[in-house]
């Protein structure tokens, strides 16, 4: 059935809407990855800070090493707990959405199709996962190397169990971000819009 020109009006500005908030959504990642940098960025202020003041604090320095890279690790994992698990997928379910008015209404642009045809299309699992797990390994290799320079310092015998924790730590943080990320997350959202979108068929008695 061919749609009337109001009804046409209203699809468009549908479509038109999604846009809109995909890139609100668009801007706050941005703004969350900014904010990674930043908090990477502070860490080694912070790091430089310590090792170049005489602190006259009955702490080592070693462990206000280790204590600012987990704070910064902590920011940082939150961040990427909004990017990648929270906004993320809004805007896959934003982009599913726009995707089938696309296939519905020929006559709008096949923006997101195409998208959805190019090998980096949402589909596939998000590359921006890495910029995350790179931070984070950066972090966890500075609260380590410095720990294990107390440890190494003070209680040697104990230099190899830290190690051992430590890289079971840290493989266990990156399959956690990358498992919870690695997700289809635009096909699911298209599977299930478009089975609740199909009739269901009653059989007669």
């Amino acid at each position: 059935m061919a749609t009337t020109d109001r009804q046409q009006e209203l699809i468009w500005q549908s479509y038109a809407e999604l846009g809109a908030m995909e890139r609100h959504i668009h801007g706050i990642q941005a703004r969350c990855r900014m904010l990674a940098s930043v908090w990477l960025l502070a860490a080694f202020a912070g790091l430089g800070f310590v090792l170049s003041e005489n602190l006259n604090v009955h702490i080592p320095n070693e462990f206000i090493i280790t204590g600012i890279s987990i704070g910064c690790l902590c920011g940082i994992f939150i961040l990427w707990v909004l990017d990648q698990a929270v906004y993320h997928r809004q805007l896959c379910w934003i982009v599913a959405e726009a995707i089938l008015l696309e296939e519905k209404h020929t006559w709008l642009p096949n923006l997101r199709i195409g998208k959805a045809e190019h090998p980096g299309n949402p589909n596939q699992p998000p590359q921006m996962i890495w910029f995350y797990i790179a931070k984070a390994t950066i972090l966890l290799l500075l609260g380590s190397l410095s720990l294990g320079t107390w440890l190494f310092k003070h209680h040697p015998d104990g230099l190899v169990g830290f190690m051992v924790f430590y890289i079971l730590l840290m493989s266990l943080i990156i399959n956690v971000m990358y498992i919870f990320t690695h997700r289809p997350v635009v096909h699911d959202a298209l599977r299930r819009k478009s089975a609740r979108r199909k009739p269901k068929l009653r059989v007669a008695n």
